[in-house]
């Protein structure tokens, strides 16, 4: 994408400076920031899911909480390259190593996680599965099978709400492809996890291993 001539879209240096990137040591879990915490962060003491190595590109607050609401309410599509790269950056903190080596991308499939079915046919635009076409042009594998059975909004929620609304919201649909060995689960933003850990849950149920997800931003 960098040799692209739209690269890195409409977002001039002194804006993208603003944007707080997540670095140095993170949560095993949801993938926020430590602070004086070792391996989980306090949230994931108290509230831990099943999955693992969730790894965020920014902190979901300030400029880049402005940027990705632009992508994703006012449907500012020319932001979507800059938004894939970015994912594809912190690919090897998700798959921990040092670099995205061929050897490690071999039999790996990105998963982006559905929307709601109402939000389509109301005219809206999958974000998130708009993302995993840019990566998938960038010789990424993507498993398009999940799909999204309920129109309830997550962020309306309380968070057990959230769980317990995720766990039948999501199944994979007739006549999905043949499914991956591994994957890395995709989304925009993981407050509670509780869409990632659902998500997780019925793929590790059909025998495949998820490595982790990345998403944009963690609130």
């Amino acid at each position: 994408m960098t040799d692209a001539p739209w690269y890195p879209a409409p977002l001039c240096e002194i804006c993208e400076r603003t944007l707080e990137r997540i670095s140095g040591p993170r949560c095993i879990c949801c993938g926020r920031s430590l602070i004086s915490e070792a391996g989980l962060c306090m949230h994931c003491r108290e509230h831990s899911m099943e999955l693992r190595h969730v790894v965020p590109v920014f902190r979901y607050a300030g400029s880049a909480a402005r940027l990705i609401k632009a992508y994703k309410m006012e449907e500012r599509r020319s932001l979507a390259v800059y938004l894939a790269q970015a994912l594809i950056n912190v690919l090897p903190i998700a798959l921990g190593t040092d670099e995205a080596q061929a050897s490690a991308l071999s039999d790996l499939c990105i998963v982006p996680v559905p929307p709601r079915p109402e939000k389509i046919r109301a005219g809206g635009f999958d974000q998130v599965g708009c993302l995993a076409q840019l990566m998938a042009g960038e010789g990424f594998s993507v498993w398009n099978g999940l799909e999204r059975c309920s129109n309830v909004e997550q962020k309306t929620l309380a968070r057990d709400q959230r769980f317990e609304n995720a766990r039948s919201a999501y199944s994979i649909r007739d006549g999905a492809p043949e499914l991956p060995r591994r994957v890395l689960l995709l989304d925009d933003v993981c407050t509670t996890g509780a869409t990632l850990d659902a998500c997780r849950n019925i793929l590790s149920s059909r025998g495949v291993k998820v490595e982790g997800a990345l998403v944009l931003a963690a609130d």
